[in-house]
């Protein structure tokens, strides 16, 4: 796919919202800011589809009168979806961008596996394990490894209620590993119900510049039990160079407030609301 895909200037834009900050942070050389926009936007094709197959494997019918993975088919699928609950995972659109059969060979890919036992590992893990070498050096600003980031969780989070915040999510690895030790916790403390709703709309909040960082964090997240629809995630699109810690509580515990303007993440039928940081445990 990576091969096939041509980003306009706009598109572009869509993608990484300010060029000379990406390829400023990642010191890449400009020569070579196409291959790392064609990673982008096939990952971005892919976790939509991998989001789709988590989905669809607690709601069927999203999937009724599907017959051909073809770009409108699919685009119809995405935008039902869309339009039930999960605005930020499929409004940035890179179906037009990929080749029919491109298109074809990784939904059947994805659609044998069953990946959906194994949602817990999956969605981070695409990102960085199919990502060719050359551009996991180009992009090594931009993720933390997952091991790195299950031992960070395990270290840090002691209870299934603690609040996290990661000022800086990129892919969402960290947030991921986090929900993945406050569910293990909250299993521990034979706590009833599902945590899902709590966890991705109270808990866990992140940061980035980029937005197709808030996709990636938002399906990372929802996939998780997208059995259960959340109304939406604490994923903000903003610069965390402008928060700053203005109440220190206990080691390691902060509460932030922003500078020069509030803090807005969107719900997931992408009305923008205001976000209140509590109390959280700060990743970096």
């Amino acid at each position: 796919m990576m091969n096939e895909i041509e980003l306009t200037e706009s598109q572009l834009l869509d993608v990484i919202t300010d060029p000379k900050l990406f390829f400023g942070i990642g010191q890449i050389d400009p020569n070579q800011c196409n291959d790392v926009l064609r990673f982008l936007a096939t990952y971005i094709l892919i976790s939509q589809l991998l989001f789709l197959r988590f989905f669809s494997s607690g709601n069927p019918q999203i999937m009724q009168d599907f017959k051909k993975p073809t770009k409108n088919e699919l685009q119809r699928v995405f935008k039902k979806i869309y339009d039930t609950n999960y605005r930020p995972i499929f409004e940035v659109n890179v179906l037009h961008l990929i080749p029919d059969s491109f298109i074809e060979d990784a939904f059947d890919l994805i659609w044998e596996l069953k990946v959906e036992k194994l949602r817990y590992e999956m969605p981070g893990r695409i990102f960085h394990e199919l990502m060719p070498s050359k551009i996991r050096k180009l992009l090594a600003a931009f993720y933390t490894r997952p091991q790195a980031a299950e031992i960070l969780a395990n270290l840090i989070i002691e209870r299934s209620d603690d609040t996290v915040l990661d000022p800086a999510c990129g892919s969402g690895t960290i947030l991921t590993a986090t929900y993945r030790r406050k569910l293990e916790l909250f299993e521990a403390e034979k706590r009833k119900g599902n945590p899902h709703k709590q966890f991705c709309e109270k808990d866990i909040f992140g940061m980035d510049i980029m937005p197709f960082v808030v996709h990636l964090t938002t399906a990372n997240l929802a996939a998780m039990n997208p059995e259960v629809t959340i109304e939406k995630t604490q994923i903000i699109k903003g610069n965390s160079l402008k928060l700053a810690p203005y109440n220190l509580v206990r080691p390691r515990l902060y509460q932030f407030k922003l500078f020069q303007e509030p803090l807005y993440a969107h719900e997931m039928t992408g009305e923008e609301y205001k976000v209140e940081l509590k109390n959280v445990k700060l990743f970096s």
